[in-house]
């Protein structure tokens, strides 16, 4: 699936929003690529405050290699694996949104 090569440059910069839309067309969930054009503003607001609730710089690593492993399991086509990832993912950041609100 080359559509997510650029997803892997993408992350390597810290290009938050843009892997959430990479992911959304290579899941070719219309769906959830639906939701994720639909919420391109969200991510711009929630960011920060999931970033700050990360405060020790192992715990943003983590954070990012989440995304690193997400996107490698769309890649590989696993869907299982990258909705447990995905499923870890958002509830981090449900729990790093309520605790900075």
């Amino acid at each position: 699936m080359a559509i997510l090569n650029p997803v892997i440059q993408v992350l390597r910069r810290y290009r938050h929003e843009r892997m959430h839309q990479l992911s959304g067309q290579a899941s070719r969930n219309p769906v959830f690529a639906l939701i994720i054009s639909a919420s391109t503003d969200v991510p711009r607001h929630t960011w920060p405050i999931g970033w700050r609730s990360h405060t020790a710089n192992t715990d943003r690593a983590a954070m990012a290699d989440l995304h690193v492993n997400i996107a490698q399991t769309i890649k590989d086509c696993d869907p299982a694996k990258a909705g447990e990832l995905m499923g870890l993912h958002f509830d981090d950041s449900i729990k790093a949104l309520a605790a900075g609100s």
